[in-house]
């Protein structure tokens, strides 16, 4: 099964970045290009919570149906995509069982990244990219890694022709732009 995998330090809390991502309405804060999220059914918290996201791909509207499949406050938040949607019309199928998963580790009080090192990126092979170096922070502030972790099961060739082309390209997209949005609103803690 491919992975896409992309994580960062940040200065904040498991806790506090657990409460700013797990509420059904915080995904404007940081799911790319969302317009509206609505609950669809179950609980307000927890597995088992289906979620309609408004976003845009580009110039078109777009619709993805979510459930939640893992909560674990403070550890992980893990989605499933049950439809997606452009425009009126369901997307083609390239790929089943999509999942994206945001899992946190707090790493201390006194860590954070030192100026110029990059994320640790591991593509659809799980080769790391870059390296994270930890240096002692000037502040008595809690941090924790971040990990944003999509996976998916191609379907036939075209799924596995789209995971190298459009896939992994979205995946990574998508971890960029969650874990950038969220590293700014850790910024405000």
């Amino acid at each position: 099964m491919p992975e896409v995998v992309r994580q960062r330090r940040v200065a904040a809390g498991a806790q506090e970045v657990w409460t700013a991502i797990s509420a059904v309405n915080a995904m404007l804060e940081w799911y790319p290009s969302a317009r509206k999220v609505e609950k669809l059914e179950g609980p307000d918290e927890g597995v088992g919570r289906v979620q309609r996201v408004r976003y845009k791909i580009g110039s078109r509207n777009a619709i993805v149906d979510q459930e939640v499949t893992a909560w674990e406050p403070g550890r992980r938040l893990e989605l499933r995509q049950l439809r997606e949607f452009l425009g009126s019309k369901q997307a083609p199928l390239l790929a089943k069982d999509v999942r994206t998963a945001i899992e946190i580790e707090e790493a201390g009080p006194s860590a954070s990244l030192s100026s110029g090192e990059e994320d640790v990126v591991a593509g659809p092979a799980g080769q790391v990219d870059g390296g994270t170096r930890l240096e002692p922070a000037s502040s008595g502030c809690g941090s924790c890694v971040i990990r944003v972790r999509s996976t998916w099961e191609p379907v036939g060739l075209k799924g596995q022709l789209a995971t190298q082309t459009v896939i992994v390209p979205r995946a990574e997209l998508l971890a960029d732009t969650v874990l950038e949005a969220i590293s700014g609103m850790c910024e405000r803690f």
